[in-house]
Order: structure tokens, then C-alpha cells, then sequence
């Protein structure tokens, strides 16, 4: 089986949107949770473990681990949104290098936003979606990294984050030449030339990676799997998960078990 990242996220505690109307000064000496705290809007600094400072500013987000010490000074009327959950211990290697501080971008404010609203509606299946929306981000955030450490045509970039934005639907050509500023068929050409397979093909890679995440966590099922990425029916998933990966989802579930 081909190799794959290893990220499940365990126990949500929390995930809210607080205002501080005051002076943020918030010190914690050890965290006992990890996650995440996206702010909508403030300006400070961060300070982490070893005393070094990074910046705060609107739609920030610093990426916390459990036994972390730090500090918060931001100025007051910020906006943020926390949260405490469990990361896998196999998630580090794929985690290592994504930076503890850094500013959203559009893929991650929405994500963020959704899944605050998602957890406040304390639904029966609120944790769960949570738990996938999560899953996706991380996935975005590493995929996003790996493109940033190798350089593509700026029309390129801008069609990669569009793909990361809209994976999960059948987006048209016109919609993604927009985003780009580009004629289609030379941003086809492009791309291809740069990352070496079409946009559709990288869009179907995309969600195949995602699938195998959602399967290996086992929480969801194969037809459930298929709907939340965007596939009208199993068939379609099959076929091309089976295309990607070499054998079908039901497969890949049971060589999972052994």
C-alpha cells in the first residue's frame, strides 16, 4: 500500500469564538491540549517555549501542541477563535514542518469559521463533522506548505489554492480561468508542465488522499466517505479511488485490520 500521512484527531474539548475587550495577557505554563487559535482580529505578539516572539495581527493563527508554555499580549478588542483536542502521535512527523504562527488564507478562514459554527450547534453529529472538517484543514495546511517550499508560476499557485478551496465539488473551467486571470487552455498547459497531471486529475488526487484518511480513521463509512467529498454516488468514488490507490476503498478497509 502507498505511504500516507498519518493524522487522526481525538477528544475535541472546545472549539469557541471569545472577545476580549480588555488587554489579552494570557500565560500558559503547560498546555493540556493541542490545537489551534485563529484570531479574526487583534494585534500582539506570541510568545512560545524558548522566549522567541512572532507577530499577531488579523486572521493570524498559531498552532499549539499539548505541554507547550506560552503567552498571549494582545491588544484589546480581539477576536479569536480557540480549541483543545488530541492529536495522533504519528501526526508529528507530518506536522514538523508547518510554522507555529502564520496568516490565514482563505482555504483556512472559512474552514475555521465553519467549524466553530458547526461545534456551537451541538448536534448528534456535530463532533464528527468537526472531526472531518479538522482533518481536511491539517491536510490543507501540509499540502499548502509543500508548495510554498517549491516555486510554481504565479497563475499555477492561484489554481492550486482554488483546488484546495473547491475539492469538494465539480468547480468549471470558466470559474478557475476567473480566479486566475488566465485563458484555460493555457493555464492547462501550465499546470500540466509544472506538477506533471491535469487540473481534474489533481482535484480526483486531492480527494482520494482525503478519502484514504477518512477510511484508515474508520469513523466513516465508504458511502459516507463518498458524499462528504463530493462524489454523486459509491460507484464514482470506487472507480476512482480504486484508479489512485491501486485497489478499491473496501480493500484498502480490510488490509487496514490486518
Amino acid at each position: 500500500m502507498e505511504n500516507r500521512i498519518d493524522i487522526d484527531i481525538n477528544d475535541i474539548e472546545i472549539i469557541t469564538k471569545k472577545h476580549e475587550f480588555d488587554l489579552f495577557d494570557y500565560f500558559c505554563e503547560n498546555r493540556n491540549a493541542d490545537g489551534f487559535v485563529y484570531f479574526v482580529c487583534g494585534h500582539g505578539k506570541f510568545t512560545d517555549s524558548y522566549g522567541k516572539e512572532y507577530p499577531i495581527t488579523d486572521s493570524s493563527v498559531v498552532l499549539l501542541s499539548k505541554g507547550d508554555t506560552y503567552r498571549f499580549l494582545v491588544d484589546a478588542g480581539c477576536e479569536y477563535i480557540t480549541s483543545a483536542y488530541t492529536i495522533s502521535k504519528d501526526a508529528s512527523s507530518s506536522l514538523a514542518s508547518l510554522p507555529r504562527v502564520f496568516i490565514s488564507d482563505e482555504f483556512t478562514t472559512v474552514s475555521l469559521e465553519s467549524i466553530n459554527r458547526e461545534w456551537q450547534t451541538l448536534r448528534a453529529d456535530s463532533y464528527m463533522t468537526c472531526k472531518l472538517k479538522l482533518l481536511s484543514w491539517y491536510m490543507h495546511l501540509i499540502s499548502a506548505k509543500s508548495f510554498q517550499e517549491s516555486p510554481h508560476d504565479q497563475a499555477v499557485t492561484r489554481a492550486i489554492e482554488f483546488i484546495h478551496s473547491n475539492f469538494k465539488r465539480n468547480f468549471s473551467a470558466s470559474e478557475l480561468s476567473l480566479h486566475c486571470s488566465q485563458s484555460i487552455s493555457h493555464l492547462r498547459v501550465k499546470f500540466k508542465h509544472e506538477l506533471g497531471m491535469g487540473i481534474i486529475a489533481y482535484r480526483d488526487k486531492l480527494r482520494i488522499t482525503i478519502a484514504k484518511e477518512m477510511l484508515s480513521n474508520r469513523l466513516f463509512s465508504i458511502k459516507e466517505t463518498a458524499y462528504e467529498l463530493g462524489y454523486t454516488d459509491v460507484h464514482h468514488f470506487t472507480k476512482a479511488f480504486t484508479k489512485y490507490v491501486g485497489i478499491s476503498p473496501g480493500r484498502y478497509v480490510c488490509e487496514l485490520t490486518k
